[in-house]
């Protein structure tokens, strides 16, 4: 018999893919959405995941997610450990580093994942990124990590320098009038 592969090598795989806590929390509902299909519907064959993509008419970017997943990763699960397994995921998962990161604009996927997979090169596969609007951030970003916070946004330089800029304004003011 084929040993199964453990949870952490579980969430691994999730990890892959998952740039954001945001991100992982959406894989794992789509995981536990296609198990509790497989295992607990009144359905005569087990499906396979396209199968249930297709049926469930699961929307293009979920279904390339999901179709990353190996067939080793789906077979780690049974209708007896299904619940068992997510729910350890789930929380090992509430216990994983993560870094804040606040920018000025929501991201769209791509820019995700390429932020994700810079981020996890930079920092390791089990760091997260946990990502928040925030529209003062005109011009960059912000960072928080362990009680460290660190802004790179022009909103911030021009208030930490408001005097100076505000002596540059009125000079030049002064001079075109």
């Amino acid at each position: 018999m084929t040993q199964l592969p453990s949870d952490e090598q579980l969430l691994a795989v999730l990890l892959e893919t998952a740039p954001t806590k945001t991100e992982l929390a959406r894989q794992i509902r789509l995981l536990r959405n296609f198990l509790e299909y497989r295992f607990f519907t009144s359905i005569e064959t087990t499906p396979t995941l396209l199968e249930y993509c297709a049926a469930r008419e699961i929307p293009t970017e979920d279904g390339d997610i999901m179709k990353m997943w190996r067939s080793d990763f789906i077979n780690a699960f049974d209708k007896h450990n299904a619940y068992k397994r997510i729910n350890t995921m789930t929380e090992d998962i509430k216990n994983l580093p993560y870094i804040s990161l606040y920018a000025p604009v929501a991201l769209d996927t791509a820019s995700l994942i390429k932020i994700g997979a810079w981020f996890r090169q930079t920092t390791g596969a089990n760091m997260l990124l946990d990502i928040h609007i925030d529209p003062e951030r005109v011009g960059g970003c912000a960072i928080a990590q362990n009680g460290v916070y660190r802004d790179y946004s022009l909103h911030y330089i021009l208030e930490k320098h408001k005097d100076a800029v505000k002596n540059v304004l009125d000079t030049y003011a002064g001079q075109i009038t």
